[in-house]
């Protein structure tokens, strides 16, 4: 994929997600991502579980750092 392709699939997925979180409300939105990565990590599979624990780990590492960069 090109830049002008990925730039538009980007600004596609964030106004999906913007639209989702007017029509829904903020809470219900959230309530419905925990309830995504609950399925995630209690998937089906031991692959599907493994990913998703890996994912999660990541994102947590993500946001602390973010986090301590923002405390500086």
């Amino acid at each position: 994929m090109n830049t002008n392709c990925m730039g538009l699939l980007t600004w596609i997925i964030l106004t999906v997600v913007v639209l989702s979180i007017i029509g829904q409300g903020w809470n219900v939105f959230v309530s419905s991502v925990f309830r995504g990565i609950d399925k995630v990590l209690n998937g089906i599979s031991p692959i599907a579980r493994d990913l998703g624990s890996e994912a999660k780990q990541y994102a947590d590492n993500i946001t602390s750092s973010i986090q301590q960069k923002a405390a500086l």
